[in-house]
């Protein structure tokens, strides 16, 4: 393996990692740390999760090894919808939609997981803090959009050179705007709705939003699982089948090679057969059920001699008495964790609530006051009453001063409340209440929120699999997990972490010269079609001159986009404010990076920016005109108002037009790598039929992490191994 190197650090604690692309190394760092079991789980298994289980399965060899390994669907919630939508929704009898994940503000977002990609390239959505780290604060100037949005909707050129950024606004930009090259929004008559009674709402939805993603969400937020929601459902049904259409024309849009596409459209209908046997057969089926059934056959169609079989969260995270001996936990439950929860929940507490604060989430914190008893924990009891097949997700909740109430919150179903008659201060003795109190027939599931989830799974004897880029509470983990231990109520050691870096945009180059056709994010810089060994070669420059752009962007002020666009569009570092930005960005010229960059904006976009900054230029000299017919005080206020109305409304639009240059710096930084760790397989099977797995599965790295106690704060690697 290669030399350990430190990815996280705590007060206690490093988080070490290796790498290897050597399976017979994984073997050996699961015998090292006694690992028996490694978990890996997907909520989408059409994504990475094929192609990844098959490189895990190889990796960790069969379980007569001495490894087990459970895959399974984390079988949670469908997804998060625009709640401002609702009202459009409602007027159509809606109960299901398509969606695309964006942000609604800085702080919700709209996220779904029964998705597709439109192609095998596809742009993840860029929050707010990315800008933020560019240099551009969204919120500020989503304020500023909302007072000048029917202004500068005026501008046509102006609408025009954003859609060669890639980006149309809903409400403003004319017709249903496919800018992006990955296919049109699939709300955008709801949206335009919303934008016109707030403009900011398009927006953020214009600039934050992902490209080529669609996916299935709830139009009410009901918190009901996978596991309850009948894939036969008509709007289910409909919804899914509309998701293969995309899928599908994603893929013809993505190849401008015939034969490819007459390949893709024979694969696209096998898969349809595949569906509507699918739905013949199972008629009470659940998405669940679907996902589990569309796992094996597509790993069967890709890996015809693996055998992996596909569990659910929902079932090995059930509750049953077979768990408790004596009131102490089997080694072999799920629900440790929870058990420490409760035994200790002001250790609990302060280590969750700390581990958040470390990683700068801003999820829900845990609560707990002694004086009342009012206990939120980080765990969901999922559950279908006796006369129902939903199965419904409830947020756990203990309260009087005793704990020995259990308050199950669903805002869509109703609480229900639980009385115990002694102290809830153990995983069995909430087994035992919830046991005699719920109505249900088929069994409850206990199962932690992500970071809760993920550590239990990681608990000795167990290991866990992610993708590479999987799972952004990881460190979060690792905090919670020192925090416990430095508290003195964890002592079990962690087991491992493997992740698995498929590297699959780099094996285009086993593609030769097969012709596939670029997105817009793309097209500037590597031309409207391109053969994938190009492409393999070329892609990962591509991103890392965006990252180095972004690293230049991030030492800019709130405010200063407007210096930034002169310096792309004029290049000229004599300017006063220009030379400024340069000196801020720790730059002494403007390098060829940057100059490369800017060249991509293209004509319209280089004519309107420069119009727009000579606009400007004539304003501040009105006002300068103005301010010269007299005092402040005794001038007319009117001319002050309107220069700074139409000064206002010349900086929104070129610092939209910034934000959406920065926002396509984001999808060639992190996209790329993004699709590259994790791509669809779905589509890499429609675009490509079976020719790109061997190259993708020959040469597959992976990552081994663990925790490492150190003795001191200040550690360096002897010390932590």
């Amino acid at each position: 393996m290669k030399p350990a190197s430190i990815i996280n650090r705590g007060d206690t604690f490093v988080t070490l990692r290796v790498s290897t692309d050597r399976p017979a190394e994984i073997r050996e760092a699961l015998a090292a740390r006694d690992v028996q079991h490694v978990y890996k789980g997907d909520q989408n298994q059409a994504w990475d999760a094929v192609l990844a289980n098959h490189c895990l399965a190889r990796a960790v060899g069969p379980a007569s090894d001495g490894v087990d390994l459970t895959f399974f669907v984390h079988d949670e919630r469908l997804g998060t919808a625009d709640a401002r939508l609702v009202r459009h929704w409602r007027s159509e009898s809606r109960r299901f939609v398509l969606t695309e994940d964006y942000y609604r503000s800085r702080s919700g977002a709209v996220w779904e997981h029964q998705d597709i990609s439109h192609g095998v390239l596809f742009s993840e959505a860029v929050s707010p803090e990315q800008f933020a780290g560019a240099g551009i604060h969204i919120h500020r100037l989503a304020d500023a959009w909302d007072r000048q949005a029917a202004d500068c909707s005026r501008d046509l050129e102006w609408l025009e050179a954003l859609k060669h950024l890639g980006v149309c606004i809903p409400g403003v930009s004319p017709g249903r705007c496919d800018a992006s090259g990955l296919g049109p929004a699939v709300q955008w008559t709801g949206l335009s709705e919303l934008a016109a009674e707030h403009p900011s709402a398009g927006l953020y939805y214009a600039l934050t939003k992902t490209d080529g993603l669609y996916g299935l969400v709830p139009v009410e937020n009901e918190n009901r699982t996978m596991a309850g929601i009948p894939v036969g459902d008509p709007e289910i049904a409909a919804c899914l089948r509309r998701l293969l259409v995309l899928a599908v024309r994603g893929a013809v849009r993505f190849s401008s090679d015939p034969s490819q596409r007459r390949g893709i459209l024979g694969r696209g209908r096998r898969v349809a057969a595949w569906g509507a046997d699918f739905l013949k057969a199972n008629p009470r089926a659940t998405v669940a059920d679907l996902q589990v059934a569309f796992g094996v056959w597509l790993t069967h169609e890709i890996f015809p001699a693996d055998t992996i079989e596909i569990d659910r969260s929902s079932r090995f995270t059930r509750m049953s008495a077979s768990e408790f001996d004596g009131g102490e936990l089997e080694d072999h439950s799920l629900h440790y964790f929870l058990d420490l929860a409760l035994r200790y929940p002001s250790e609990f507490t302060d280590s969750y609530n700390d581990a958040l604060n470390r990683v700068g989430f801003g999820l829900q914190r845990m609560k707990f006051d002694p004086a009342d008893g009012v206990y939120t924990l980080p765990f969901f009891v999922e559950f279908a009453e006796a006369d129902d097949d939903g199965v419904y997700r409830y947020e756990l909740e203990l309260s009087d001063p005793h704990r020995s109430t259990v308050l199950l919150k669903n805002p869509s179903r109703g609480d229900r409340v639980l009385e115990a008659g002694h102290p809830i201060d153990s995983a069995e003795a909430l087994f035992l209440v919830l046991s005699t109190g719920l109505n249900t027939s088929r069994g409850f599931s206990v199962v932690g929120k992500a970071a809760a989830f993920s550590a239990e799974l990681q608990r000795a004897p167990r290991g866990l699999g992610l993708p590479r880029q999987g799972s952004k509470y990881t460190p979060m983990v690792d905090h919670l997990v020192s925090g416990l231990r430095s508290r003195g109520i964890l002592r079990q050691p962690t087991g491992l972490l493997i992740r698995i870096g498929l590297n699959a945009l780099d094996r285009f180059a086993a593609l030769g010269s097969i012709p596939i056709r670029m997105p817009e994010f793309l097209r500037a810089r590597m031309g409207d079609t391109v053969a994938c060994a190009r492409f393999a070669r070329e892609w990962r420059s591509v991103a890392a001159q965006a990252q180095q752009a972004l690293e230049w962007l991030s030492r800019l002020l709130p405010g200063q986009e407007v210096h930034l666009a002169r310096l792309l569009v004029e290049g000229d570092s004599s300017h006063r404010r220009v030379g400024k930005l340069l000196r801020q960005m720790g730059l002494t010229a403007v390098p060829d990076g940057l100059k490369r960059l800017a060249e991509e904006l293209g004509p319209t976009v280089r004519g309107v920016t420069l119009r727009l900054l000579d606009e400007r230029e004539q304003l501040l000299e009105r006002r300068r005109t103005h301010a010269q017919t007299g005092p402040w005080h005794l001038r007319d206020r009117t001319v002050d108002r309107e220069i700074n109305r139409l000064r206002e409304s010349v900086d929104t639009r070129l610092k939209i037009l910034m934000a959406a240059w920065v926002r396509r710096l984001w999808q060639r930084a992190e996209s790329l790598t993004y699709v590259n760790d994790r791509p669809y397989t779905l589509s890499l099977y429609l675009a490509f039929g079976l020719a790109i797995f061997p190259p993708i599965c020959r040469n597959v790295e992976f990552d081994v992490e663990w925790i490492s106690p150190c003795p001191t704060p200040e550690h360096d690697r002897s010390e932590c191994t």
